[in-house]
């Protein structure tokens, strides 16, 4: 039921996620259910596709893990059904903290919004 890539969420965003390694991947189109301004994505939207896309490396690898800290940065608004890819790696690893990092970019590589994000890792 999650909200950014459960199956069974008919409300959700339905992003489908990719680990390799270290590293995530994904796209998303956003619909007019995602609106903010007229026209373009609301920023929350954009922070939780990063913010999942991040968190999904960890998950992948069997880490229990939830954001302590997202920090985003909004480069250019992003229009309804402007498709973005997100790539997202590990930066740091501290004890019980990951530090990892995002990007959204469209599918001419202009960068649309990156984010940067802490992982506290619950069983460690």
């Amino acid at each position: 039921m999650c909200f950014a890539c459960g199956k069974e969420n008919s409300n959700g965003l339905g992003l489908k996620i990719r680990v390799e390694k270290e590293q995530a991947f994904t796209t998303f189109t956003p619909t007019a259910i995602h609106e903010g301004p007229k026209g373009l994505v609301h920023g929350g939207v954009i922070a939780t596709v990063l913010d999942e896309t991040m968190v999904n490396i960890l998950w992948s690898q069997g880490k229990d893990a939830v954001t302590v800290e997202l920090k985003v940065r909004f480069k250019q608004p992003v229009k309804i059904g402007e498709s973005l890819n997100i790539v997202a790696r590990r930066k740091k690893e501290y004890h019980k903290v990951m530090e990892m990092e995002a990007i959204a970019t469209t599918i001419n590589g202009e960068i649309m919004a990156n984010g940067n994000g802490k992982f506290l890792l619950r069983k460690y």
